[in-house]
């Protein structure tokens, strides 16, 4: 399953690659899909198939175990799957890189962090962040495969943390976040009408209702209806004093509302700002 996951989580260069084309349109980015992934499963296919009526229920995980020890044959073929993943590699690196410099930097790539100006900032050890994540990323990945010399449960560890974070949990946690107020008004929705229909029947029982004494007689109640704003959560639209469903703490709804709240926050934000120029533009390049 952690292997599975992990091939599932290889789409997430696709915004570099993307990003790297000539002319950006969604037609040439659909070919280029298009033709890699049928490539791809065209190969799958082959080698599955012919792997497994070779050796039948035999057939190991790595084919290239089935075959002995010494084997002209099998030799060759990792030899080419070591190229094939000496080039694999810079693009997990790619991604990597991109993301620490996105949040650590904000982006700037292409800054130094060493102390000086001009020639001062040119020593062998002062490189640019480029080479600095780059490097040690480099490292981060070398010294364990220097370490471990079965790569199954490597494999297997990535693939169910980093593997299901990416594949299975952060696509829900940014559908979440992109549509939360959606979200946060179904929920609201949902715990009002419980409570409207236990507050009813209690009326219905009791009788009257006992209206309050003291308070502020010009104040308008909420209709719960509202969306949180700006360093508003849900507990806020919904009043503190009402009672929450089992189901509620149940499905953790507190901290997909949570969730829900900040994307709905930050998208309203972004929304409500201006793109730069620069990205006025991409847009309209890949309109056309």
């Amino acid at each position: 399953m952690g292997i599975l996951s992990t091939a599932m989580a290889c789409q997430h260069s696709a915004f570099i690659v993307s990003g790297s084309l000539e002319n950006k349109t969604r037609k040439r980015w659909a070919r280029v899909t298009g033709q890699s992934i049928t490539l791809s499963a065209i190969l799958c296919a082959i080698l599955g198939t012919c792997g497994y009526l070779g050796f039948l229920d035999e057939t190991e995980g790595d084919v290239l175990n089935n075959f002995p020890p010494g084997t002209v044959a099998a030799n060759g073929a990792r030899a080419l799957l070591a190229i094939t993943m000496f080039f694999t590699y810079p693009m997990e690196s790619f991604v990597a890189r991109h993301v620490g410099v996105m949040i650590f930097h904000g982006g700037d790539l292409d800054g130094m962090d060493c102390e000086g100006e001009g020639e001062e900032r040119g020593g062998f050890l002062c490189m640019n962040r480029r080479q600095t994540w780059t490097f040690g990323l480099y490292l981060l990945t070398l010294i364990p495969a220097l370490l471990v010399d079965d790569l199954g449960p490597v494999l297997s560890i990535t693939g169910s943390i980093g593997g299901s974070c990416i594949a299975y949990i952060a696509p829900g946690l940014v559908y979440l976040g992109v549509n939360g107020d959606d979200f946060l008004t179904r929920v609201t929705g949902w715990v009002q009408k419980r409570n409207k229909g236990r507050r009813s029947h209690a009326d219905g029982a009791d009788g009257d209702v006992e209206l309050p004494v003291a308070g502020d007689a010009s104040q308008v109640m909420s209709s719960g209806n509202e969306l949180p704003v700006a360093g508003q959560s849900l507990q806020m639209v919904i009043p503190p004093t009402s009672s929450k469903p089992f189901w509620y703490f149940l499905g953790g709804f507190p901290i997909w509302c949570a969730v829900a709240s900040t994307g709905h926050v930050n998208m309203r934000n972004r929304l409500s700002t201006p793109p730069p120029i620069s990205a006025r533009n991409s847009t309209l390049d890949s309109q056309e």
